[in-house]
């Protein structure tokens, strides 16, 4: 285990270690398991959701992105991992809140994001270089 990694849990031999701190050290582990594929899957789940929100001039909810993201993995995705997805997007500037609201499911107003044109350059750059990677 090298000094940025804390262990989470051993036993039978099983040894679970991370890098990030997404899981608190109380937190059972099915919790430690699933922020561990939450690592794993994040930089995919930002990529997509980012192209997503490139998709739609209107912008999406969590709740639409969510739904948009279940269709294209064809698994489904939880509006709170899409928002997670969508935070960090937001917090790289690539999307904002576009100052709509449109009711979620229960019937709550809900913010509209959009895409950033920092956020259409990033997705578009990523486009072009997964287009130009030898098949």
């Amino acid at each position: 285990m090298n000094g940025d990694q804390r262990q989470l849990w051993t036993g039978d031999d099983i040894q679970i270690t991370s890098s990030h701190g997404s899981a608190r050290r109380t937190d059972p582990v099915t919790s430690h398991l699933a922020a561990l594929d939450a690592a794993r899957d994040a930089p995919t789940m930002r990529i997509l959701a980012l192209a997503q929100l490139c998709a739609a001039p209107e912008g999406l909810t969590d709740f639409e992105l969510a739904d948009r993201l279940t269709r294209v993995l064809n698994r489904p995705v939880q509006q709170t991992s899409a928002g997670k997805r969508r935070g960090e997007l937001r917090d790289a500037g690539q999307v904002r809140d576009s100052g709509l609201k449109r009711p979620a499911p229960s019937g709550s107003l809900s913010i509209v994001w959009a895409a950033t044109l920092e956020g259409r350059d990033v997705y578009l750059r990523w486009a072009s270089a997964q287009s130009a990677e030898p098949a």
